[in-house]
């Protein structure tokens, strides 16, 4: 378990970011508005909430696994648990579109989230994906459980046909759009409050991939013998872990 004194630097914005910015600004531009942003479950490009009431300040927002979507087990779990103080929000986004998946980020940023007090939570690719979308845009909390590190090897596994039972779809997964993620990998920085959650008996991702692309200041570090990849959200010890890591700013 790594921690030092919290440090802040400024996160440069990636082309990408700046890209979906142009195609928003243009948009305005020449009076075209973008889509009203959707709340449903599974569905690619929607948004998940199961607490009907008004947006809180404090916000989880959470990224699903590969071949998953919300609300998953996981998000069930942090939502029943953390709902009091949060506003948990899933974000369904599509494997392998990465411009969609940026341009409804980036809305979702602008008209939700910029001005809340966000942490990124994430599971397996989603922990790649949370890590990812908080050096964009200077998130600065986030907590990731078994991340996949290095989409574009760590998914070759999958390549073949894929039956999404959450989506209702079957895709073919290429080993084109596997090797598309190694434009998107990006060594982890410092500078942002992590807690990572390993399991070393992670049948799916190798756990040390994950232990030492996150040996950081900054970061907490637990690494359980037990576990599998799915890690058991219900379990006593991932719950007080994260509770006790949402304290830590006061």
């Amino acid at each position: 378990m790594t921690q030092t004194a919290v440090f802040r630097r400024p996160l440069f914005p990636s082309i990408r970011r700046l890209t979906a910015l142009l195609v928003l600004a243009l948009a305005s531009a020449t009076g075209v508005a973008a889509d009203p942003i959707r709340y449903a479950t599974y569905d690619s490009f929607t948004l998940y909430k199961a607490d009907p009431g008004p947006l809180k300040d404090d916000v989880l927002f959470v990224f699903h696994g590969f071949g998953s979507a919300v609300p998953n087990g996981a998000y069930k779990r942090v939502d029943k648990v953390f709902r009091q103080h949060y506003s948990v929000i899933g974000f369904n986004y599509d494997y392998f579109d990465f411009a969609a998946n940026d341009a409804f980020m980036d809305q979702v940023w602008t008209e939700i989230l910029k001005d809340r007090n966000v942490t990124f939570v994430g599971t397996s690719l989603g922990g790649f994906w949370a890590n990812y979308y908080a050096q964009i845009y200077g998130v600065t909390r986030e907590i990731l459980v078994n991340p996949a590190v290095d989409p574009a090897e760590q998914l070759k596994q999958f390549i073949g046909i894929l039956a999404v039972e959450k989506r209702n779809q079957v895709i073919d997964v290429t080993a084109e759009a596997v090797e598309s993620y190694r434009a998107r990998t990006v060594a982890p920085q410092p500078g942002i409050d992590r807690l990572v959650i390993l399991s070393r008996d992670d049948a799916v991702l190798d756990y040390r991939l994950a232990e030492r692309a996150y040996d950081l200041p900054d970061t907490t570090m637990l690494i359980f013998d037990d576990g599998g990849h799915t890690v058991d959200m219900r379990q006593a010890r991932y719950l007080d872990a994260i509770g006790a890591f949402l304290k830590t700013d006061g």
